[in-house]
């Protein structure tokens, strides 16, 4: 505390008897301020021996109590620093161990964090590549679809070709079957009008005009004028 030390007042009261004893030891040898100065005999000597012999147990005794008092003051101050040392390392330890503890769930939950991000990384990965599949499919659908549509226009250009020259060589087996039907009914003609004496005039008698060869119809109509005149002419 902030007050006395322990012995100290001990020590002036020790200060205080020694006086007092000094005083007393020199009355009983005869000095004082009126006493005279004669030798001591061997009885007063033995006597102030007896007398020192005693002050000096007496201030032992008060030296050794005051240093006690001294010695269990400053142990029980250093008990109480130690205890509040221990108290305070104690709570710095429990501290210290939440720090830890704190730190290895902040590194914890950092390593969950960081995993999660690597999946959700990869997950990305494979979505831009996905998406780049897909891309790819898609021009390839649409370059397919172009051939395609491509390949169905010259199929059906193909077809119409092949209709048109189908309908052509219809045509001209039409024509061709005219001319027959017109031949056979000039030959029914030419005979009849052969077997009653008269004369007929030969189908086909217009001026005969320059023919394209590559015209079949036409080929074989004037083919046709051509037989006919001759049987007309038999």
């Amino acid at each position: 505390g902030g007050g006395e030390l322990p012995g100290s007042s001990a020590a002036n009261k020790n200060s205080d008897l020694r006086s007092s004893k000094d005083g007393s030891l020199r009355s009983s040898l005869g000095g004082g301020k009126d006493g005279g100065a004669g030798e001591p005999s061997d009885i007063q000597r033995a006597l102030m021996d007896s007398k020192m012999e005693a002050m000096h147990r007496e201030y032992t005794e008060l030296l050794t109590h005051q240093l006690t008092s001294q010695r269990e003051f400053f142990e029980e101050r250093l008990s109480e620093a130690a205890q509040t040392a221990s108290a305070e390392r104690e709570e710095a330890a429990a501290l210290l161990a939440a720090m830890q503890r704190d730190l290895a769930s902040s590194k914890a939950k950092h390593a969950a964090v960081v995993q999660q991000l690597s999946v959700a990384q990869a997950a990305l990965a494979r979505i831009q590549a996905e998406l780049e599949e897909e891309r790819a499919l898609s021009v390839a659908t649409r370059r397919s679809s172009v051939e395609a549509s491509v390949a169905l226009e010259r199929e059906r250009a193909e077809r119409r070709s092949d209709a048109e020259a189908h309908a052509s060589k219809v045509r001209e087996l039409e024509e061709a079957n005219r001319d027959l039907m017109l031949f056979l009914e000039t030959r029914d003609a030419v005979a009849d009008a052969g077997a009653s004496g008269g004369d007929v005039m030969g189908v086909g008698e217009a001026p005969e005009t320059e023919i394209d060869p590559s015209d079949r119809a036409a080929v074989m109509r004037a083919r046709l004028r051509k037989k006919q005149k001759a049987k007309v002419g038999r």
